[in-house]
């Protein structure tokens, strides 16, 4: 089994060295924009937790969650490929369920388990 924290950690110092460059750097590739980033589960616990984790990420802010459907909204600065977004934001979401989550947001996330 992956230990989630070091999964987040890993995330975490990628995504400060692409800040990192970014700003030491003379030329600009940022470009800001939000995400939507389908959720499976809708647990307020782990749909916060999730966000809390991304709003840690240099470059990445919640800025938006529904439960109905289960959505996170996140402000990017470097917005490279949606989908490298959405496939971050959906391994958090596997590693929030597989850390702290219930029976039900394990049912939910079951597709996202079996990707792991």
């Amino acid at each position: 089994m992956r230990v989630p924290a070091a999964a987040v950690v890993g995330e975490l110092i990628v995504s400060n060295v692409i800040m990192t460059r970014e700003i030491v750097t003379p030329e600009r590739t940022l470009a800001s924009g939000v995400v939507r980033c389908p959720m499976r589960t809708s647990s307020p616990k782990v749909l916060s937790t999730v966000a809390n984790i991304l709003a840690l990420s240099p470059g990445t802010m919640t800025v938006d969650a529904t439960s109905d459907p289960p959505t996170l909204f996140v402000h990017v600065l470097a917005r490279g490929d949606l989908h490298d977004v959405r496939r971050l934001t959906a391994r958090m979401e596997r590693l929030v369920v597989e850390a702290i989550g219930s029976v039900d947001d394990f049912a939910a996330a079951l597709p996202l388990l079996r990707e792991g």
